[in-house]
């Protein structure tokens, strides 16, 4: 449409920002922000953690791409930005502030829910679709019927409370100090869920809990696993009740159809397969590698079609 012309879309993650520009993916980079000599996060759970960094963040990264004309004129621009699908007012607004704030001319809004199914190639007017999008910050759970959100819940297993858990066991059970960034890293290099997983002995180091001094220890893989295991186990739970909370149609269309798993969490190893043995999942779900919010995002951009009705001013 004429409004989307000369777009810049912003999808605004905890673990990285992706932002595309008239239908094309630009750059992704994580939300995090320099000043003074400090590093701090602008984006919190899924949410806009500073007003003030994320429309810095976003004057920065907009500079990378939108080239001026002549070498010193600006052209206007208008921003789509991907908002969660429970997003209070309060979460608007704050969405609203900080594009124009960074220059925007008008800054409209579609929630992910949208945007995702239409990357998943989903024909959203003509059906039921259950969406799980497991995030590093936040994990939602949204069933549409058509254009309309009929249920959303966010679940409290999440990336980030993975890492985490996978921290507090080292630190309970073997008094171990590690950096939360390495908790991630063995989270994603030895966690498998799958059927045919083989137990191995892996080491560990960093400080001993309460103290300075070095501490190393040697651990099975299968208790990274089990930490995971442990969470996944809780998101089964709240996909489930969130699934027996809908009507009765409703549920049936979602079981023939099956439930859309995406998101950067699914990509451990077996966590799909083990899901899958609890709830039927859509085929599409067995890509997690593929970005489907971004791929909504260039197809809204080049021409948003019905969902021009439902953006966000």
């Amino acid at each position: 449409m004429a409004y989307l012309k000369n777009n810049i879309a912003f999808d605004l993650g905890t673990s990285l920002v992706r932002i595309c520009k008239n239908g094309k993916l630009q750059t992704e980079t994580p939300p995090l922000l320099e000043e003074k000599g400090k590093i701090f996060s602008i984006i919190a759970n899924g949410k806009i953690a500073s007003l003030y960094g994320t429309e810095q963040f976003v004057k920065q990264e907009i500079k990378k791409i939108q080239k001026p004309i002549l070498g010193f004129l600006h052209p206007s621009y208008t921003i789509l930005v991907s908002i969660p699908a429970g997003a209070s007012e309060i979460d608007l607004r704050a969405y609203r502030d900080v594009m124009e704030c960074a220059g925007a001319k008008q800054c409209f809004m579609l929630q992910d829910c949208f945007i995702t199914l239409t990357g998943l190639e989903v024909d959203i007017k003509n059906s039921v679709s259950m969406l799980v999008d497991f995030g590093a910050g936040k994990t939602s759970i949204t069933t549409l019927e058509g254009y309309k959100i009929l249920r959303n819940n966010l679940s409290d297993t999440t990336g980030d409370s993975i890492d985490e858990a996978i921290w507090l066991y080292l630190r309970r059970e073997y008094n171990l100090e590690i950096d939360k960034t390495e908790a991630e890293k063995l989270k994603i290099q030895y966690a498998d869920l799958s059927d045919k997983t083989f137990e191995k002995y892996i080491a560990i180091s960093g400080k001993e809990k309460h103290t300075d001094k070095s501490k190393s220890i040697t651990i099975l893989n299968t208790e990274i696993s089990n930490c995971v295991k442990k969470y996944i186990d809780y998101l089964v739970d709240s996909i489930i009740r969130h699934y027996e909370n809908l009507d009765e149609d409703i549920m049936q269309k979602v079981k023939g159809s099956g439930i859309y798993l995406i998101g950067r969490g699914f990509k451990l190893k077996g966590v799909i397969e083990y899901i899958s043995k609890q709830i039927n999942i859509s085929p599409k779900s067995y890509n997690p590698d593929i970005y489907y919010l971004g791929i909504g995002l260039e197809k809204i951009q080049s021409n948003p079609g019905e969902l021009y009705k439902y953006l966000i001013i």
